[in-house]
């Protein structure tokens, strides 16, 4: 039996814990190919016949080039975005691996990088409220910074500073009743991008507090479903498909998302299951069209979202098939 190890998103994975959850699927369909998957601490790495990276770590990095790996053995998949770790989009890195998963059309080749979906595992919920139950709108995200190009973060603080005036609008999450413009890593992130005057915008912005907020939540399932929308933006925009679990989780709740991020999201979700917010010049716009759409058209709308996520389309979207084509890909 051939062993791979693996380098789980940070130490919480180890112990094979990660395994635990939906990417036990992945370790399970290597067990019929007659590979031993184990995360690094079970295992030797200079005798491993492959090393997986959940995310460049270049600290294990340098441990493997220290034990003389070729980069024929190194796997790297870029489970997290651009804007939230930039280190990993660097051709440099790159080079040190022999094959990279991502979820970027743009960047698929057929060579070194190969198309992974974000994995959706939820479940639907046994029953919806009705359209006259449910509050208006909803964020449900942390409070989050960078100053990479094509960030959402930015964007989603403006969104809630003008909803927040609506007194219809709720806002949950992490990190929204403190300052976290404070944080060194943000000012250092803004220098080095020379997003200098942005970031004492920003910082000036962060004093005032969010009337919104209403903390963090239990279930997030639970939470969303209470709301007709909710505001469902990526952490980066202008990308090729990019999708992460945001607009799904709207889906399973009988919530319409209001979607910016991928360029091409219709070519993975029909758009007659969400609210496109390209369509929209700004967030007054939006939020008339919210105000104006009836009952009618709401339920068309869930409705196409609970036939999408039922239908054979949605079926590439589960762990056991992404992981399965992981695994064949390998």
């Amino acid at each position: 039996m051939r062993k791979y190890l693996l380098y789980p998103f940070d130490n919480s994975g180890l112990q094979n814990k990660i395994f635990d959850g939906p990417f036990g699927f992945l370790q399970d369909y290597l067990k019929t190919m007659d590979i031993d998957l184990q995360t690094y601490d079970h295992g030797d790495i200079q005798s491993a016949d492959k090393i997986l990276f959940f995310n460049h770590q270049s600290s294990h990095l340098a441990q493997c080039l220290k034990f003389g790996r070729k980069k024929e053995d190194l796997i790297l998949f870029l489970f997290e975005p651009e804007v939230v770790m930039p280190e990993q989009y660097r051709p440099s890195v790159w080079n040190n691996y022999g094959k990279i998963f991502t979820y970027r059309d743009d960047f698929v080749d057929g060579k070194i990088f190969t198309k992974m979906r974000y994995p959706q595992g939820q479940k639907i919920l046994p029953s919806f409220p009705s359209f006259s139950e449910r509050n208006f709108l909803v964020l449900i995200n942390a409070n989050k910074y960078s100053y990479i190009r094509n960030e959402l973060y930015s964007f989603r603080r403006n969104a809630i500073r003008y909803f927040e005036k609506q007194k219809d609008f709720d806002l949950f999450g992490f990190g929204w009743e403190r300052n976290n413009a404070i944080n060194p890593q943000v000012a250092i992130s803004a220098f080095k991008s020379l997003r200098i005057f942005k970031y004492f915008t920003d910082f000036v912005d962060s004093l005032k507090p969010y009337p919104s907020y209403r903390g963090t939540v239990q279930d997030k399932y639970s939470a969303l479903a209470k709301y007709k929308f909710c505001l469902c933006f990526e952490n980066e925009e202008k990308v090729m498909g990019w999708i992460s679990e945001k607009i799904f989780d709207c889906f399973f709740t009988g919530t319409i998302p209001i979607y910016l991020g991928a360029e091409n999201i219709d070519a993975y979700i029909p758009p007659q299951c969400y609210i496109d917010m390209k369509k929209f010049k700004d967030f007054q716009e939006l939020g008339s069209y919210l105000k104006a759409m009836d009952e009618t058209v709401f339920l068309s709308m869930q409705k196409a979202g609970q036939e999408f996520i039922r239908s054979n389309k949605f079926t590439e979207w589960k762990p056991e098939s992404i992981f399965r084509n992981i695994a064949n890909s390998l």
